[in-house]
C-alpha cells in the first residue's frame, strides 16, 4: 500500500535522524590509529604512542596525578624515578605537551602537522585550450 510522504519535500538534508548519522572518526596525529572521538581534544595522542613519550634526550618518561583525587600533573622517568618536571615532551621527534582532562591526562602534539597533498605528474594531464580555436 502506498505510504504517503510525512517530510516536507524542502527539508535540508542535514535535518535526518541523528540516530542513523555516522559516528564521528578521530586518529591519532602520530601513528594514524583511531582513537576514541573527543570533541574538546580534537588530536590527542593514543595509548601506544604515548608510551613511547621522552625528553629531549631520548629518556623514557610517564606522566601521572599528583594527588589520589586525581588532580595535578607529574611526570616521571621511567629508568631512575626521578621526576620530570616540564608537560613537554616528545614522541617520534615530534614535540607534545601533557595535559590534565576530567578523564585523566592527554597528550597532544603542541603543533598541528598537516599532511603533505598528493602531488600530481603535470604530464599525465591532457593540454586544455582556454580559448576556443
Amino acid at each position: 500500500m502506498f505510504k504517503p510522504f510525512n517530510r516536507h519535500p524542502f527539508m535540508l538534508l542535514s535535518s535526518v535522524n541523528p540516530k542513523k548519522t555516522p559516528n564521528k572518526q578521530q586518529h591519532c596525529p602520530i601513528c594514524n590509529r583511531y582513537v576514541r572521538y573527543h570533541a574538546t581534544y580534537p588530536n590527542y595522542v593514543c595509548a601506544k604512542c604515548t608510551a613511547l613519550a621522552t625528553d629531549k634526550e631520548g629518556k623514557l618518561i610517564a606522566f601521572y596525578h599528583i594527588t589520589q583525587a586525581g588532580t595535578g600533573l607529574q611526570g616521571k622517568y621511567l629508568d631512575t624515578g626521578k621526576f620530570y618536571r616540564s608537560p613537554f615532551c616528545y614522541i617520534k621527534t615530534i614535540k607534545c605537551k601533557a595535559e590534565e582532562n576530567e578523564a585523566g591526562i592527554i597528550i597532544r602534539p603542541s603543533t598541528i602537522r598537516k599532511r603533505k597533498p598528493k602531488r600530481i605528474d603535470q604530464s599525465d594531464l591532457p593540454i586544455h585550450s582556454v580559448f576556443p580555436a
